[in-house]
């Protein structure tokens, strides 16, 4: 089984696509952890989807609205809906045809005005029942709408509302010598019922055109996009859906779109007329929202493409021995932070997992290179400085009088004091107090160089007469920068209330930058900072550690320092007895069971909680979902995490199996029976 996982960096997704289901292929032969659970994804892995945050209800339907209303840049019109050129691109039959939209026969693509036996443009939504909607363009020249039907099934279909039957009149499409070629649904009291394989169809066009041509202003969106107003108004699913309340109606397509799952010519007509009209049909691309915005379920909203990463702290000195830990950040802020990081010389500075480890002096550049996009990278200059914390013993004070020639406003100020710089967004107008204001984005003072030394105090003092304040410190081992807002996070020392006689903050650990926040109303008027500092830190005590559980390093556990990022490697977490689930020395949570314990991360029990729901007997679309997201649930767990979790992924690689062994033999019923299709058969399944 270790082979399995140590193969996991070698991911290659080999999606089968035949009539709307898809499986993957499982080798016999011990496969990568990726290989086996490669089960279909939707075709189209764009960021189109990114600015898509909601996850159910009315307001997912808004941001779709509003999504495919303002990319939707090309209109086109009903004229353009018989367009050789669009046509063949949108609807490709075989040998040059056109694929009849409800009987999935090929159809001559030349156009002959709707002749016996040719083709014509069929409504999906019937201009009849529009409201006035659909004229010569807008929804009644969109080719997400539009689709290709032979002259008499458009005219049996005529303005019917579709509906769920039993019986029925058939509905053949025929040629012009009135042969039947293939069956294209069925009428029954003014009902219209399509083939079974083509419901899903028919359905996911109604949900664009209802969620497209609908008018959201006010109520769930905020625009119609490029569109004219008048392409936009009310819409209701009774009005092209035979069930007589909304909620029936809603019911059968949400039904229709799970019986018949997405299919390859949705896929490539999705893409053709993405191509020309410059949106898409999301229920093609993501099934999913339809039952997140009209039935019970949620949607995991895709992550934004990557643009950049950033690494904090850019620049840091690491004594020799110590360790520091690196934030990964990235743009956009959903995009995906998975890295793999490398050092520039190990031997100065080695990195596992972000935790920078100093090995001897001297620098070194730490890369991070992005997982999903090898091409995004950033960096962190690593400085290792003697083992010792070293630094000479003093203090400084920064007052009014160390701002150099501020400018007469509320402003970033720059400061000078003892050889140590920074800066403080004050009113430079003021010559006789540091002056901040709440009312400002910003409202601190920092130090954007390091003091000589670790910081052991900091003493605050208000003007004379002035109110007294709240202030929060925080100290770092690397610089505070101009940034909007205010610095927060890092080493947090408390919020004091700072008065004109004084109040003093001790600080231990080896910080040498530090932050003081205003954190109360109004103005504030400080009169001086006084800043001690020494060799070791912590007052001239030694220092004592503060870990904190970080992560898995092979059979240690890895416990960081939250003051000097000290790293330790440790037996597992200690535990007063049995049956205590916090450990003792970071307050790591475990489960109990089993007549022992487990260690047991939230991402182990998420992975064991997907594992454990995954549907055995459902719908096939069912049984996708709930697999898909145990392999998303996996591919969260570390890699000792996935050692904890061998019998949970040997039960998903089953799962996967005979899944597999479903899609394939439902792929084979249905292959049957188009070729039964094409060749004029009476297959209608």
């Amino acid at each position: 089984m270790q082979k399995v996982f140590n193969k996991f960096s070698a991911f290659v997704l080999s999606v089968v696509m035949l009539f709307g289901l898809v499986s993957v292929s499982v080798p016999a032969a011990e496969p990568s952890v990726a290989e086996a659970t490669a089960v279909m994804e939707t075709a189209y892995t764009g960021s189109y989807y990114s600015q898509i945050t909601a996850t159910e209800g009315n307001e997912l339907l808004g941001q779709v609205h509003d999504l495919i209303t303002t990319t939707h840049t090309k209109y086109t019109s009903y004229d353009d809906c018989k367009n050789p050129t669009y046509v063949k691109k949108t609807d490709p039959g075989t040998g040059g045809a056109l694929m009849e939209f409800y009987a999935r026969a090929n159809l001559s693509s030349s156009w002959q005005s709707g002749a016996v036996g040719t083709w014509n443009r069929e409504h999906v939504w019937c201009q009849s029942h529009s409201s006035g909607l659909w004229g010569t363009s807008g929804g009644g020249g969109d080719l997400h709408h539009i689709r290709p039907t032979e002259s008499r099934v458009n005219s049996a279909r005529g303005n019917n509302k579709y509906a769920e039957f039993s019986g029925g009149n058939e509905v053949w499409y025929r040629d012009a010598s009135n042969k039947q070629i293939a069956l294209a649904g069925y009428t029954s009291g003014g009902k219209f019922m399509p083939k079974d394989e083509v419901k899903g169809d028919v359905a996911r066009i109604v949900m664009y055109v209802y969620t497209h041509y609908n008018t959201f202003r006010n109520v769930y969106g905020s625009t119609n996009g490029s569109g004219r107003s008048s392409y936009f108004g009310n819409l209701k699913f009774t009005d092209i859906m035979a069930p007589t309340s909304e909620s029936a109606a809603i019911s059968l397509l949400l039904e229709w779109n799970e019986s018949d799952p997405v299919d390859q010519s949705e896929i490539t007509r999705n893409e053709a007329v993405y191509e020309i009209q410059g949106n898409r049909n999301p229920f093609i691309d993501h099934p999913e929202y339809a039952e997140a915005i009209w039935g019970d379920g949620t949607i995991t909203p895709d992550p934004s493409e990557l643009t950049a990463l950033t690494l904090t702290p850019a620049t840091v000195s690491i004594p020799v021995g110590q360790s520091r830990a690196l934030t990964v950040t990235a743009t956009p802020a959903n995009a995906s932070k998975a890295v793999t990081w490398s050092s520039s010389d190990a031997t100065v500075a080695s990195v596992a997992d972000g935790v920078v480890t100093a090995r001897n002096e001297g620098t070194a550049t730490i890369t991070a290179t992005s997982a999903v996009k090898p091409s995004v990278k950033a960096t962190a200059t690593i400085h290792v400085t003697k083992a010792s914390v070293g630094g000479e013993e003093g203090s400084f004070t920064i007052t009014r009088s160390t701002f150099a020639s501020p400018s007469a406003s509320y402003d970033f100020q720059p400061w000078s004091a003892g050889g140590v710089e920074g800066v403080a967004y004050i009113y430079g107008a003021n010559a006789d107090a540091m002056q901040f204001n709440s009312s400002k984005t910003e409202h601190y003072l920092a130090t954007t160089t390091p003091v000589p030394g670790a910081i052991k105090s900091v003493t605050v003092k208000m003007q004379e007469g002035k109110d007294s304040k709240e202030w929060a410190l925080y100290t770092s081992a690397s610089p505070y920068d101009e940034m909007s807002g205010n610095p927060s996070g890092e080493h947090e020392c408390g919020t004091q209330t700072v008065t004109e006689e004084g109040v003093t903050w001790t600080v231990e650990g080896s910080d040498s930058y530090f932050a003081l926040v205003y954190m109360d109303s109004g103005a504030a008027y400080l009169d001086s900072i006084v800043v001690e500092y020494g060799g070791d830190g912590g007052g001239g005590s030694e220092h004592v550690h503060h870990y904190e559980y970080q992560s898995f390093d092979d059979d240690d556990h890895i416990y960081v320092c939250t003051e000097c990022g000290d790293v330790q490697k440790r037996e597992p977490h200690e535990y007063s007895d049995e049956n205590d689930t916090t450990c003792d020395v970071c307050g790591h949570e475990r489960t109990i069971g089993g007549g022992g314990t487990q260690e047991d991360g939230k991402n182990l029990e998420a992975f064991h909680s997907a594992v454990a729901s995954i549907v055995t007997d459902g719908s096939l679309s069912e049984r996708f979902a709930s697999i898909n997201k145990a392999i998303q649930a996996y591919q969260a767990l570390s890699e000792s995490e996935r050692t904890l979790a061998e019998e949970d992924l040997e039960v998903l690689l089953a799962e996967i199996a005979l899944y597999n062994e479903s899609v394939h033999g439902y792929n084979a019923d249905a292959e049957q029976a188009d070729r039964a299709v094409l060749h004029g058969g009476s297959a209608d399944g």
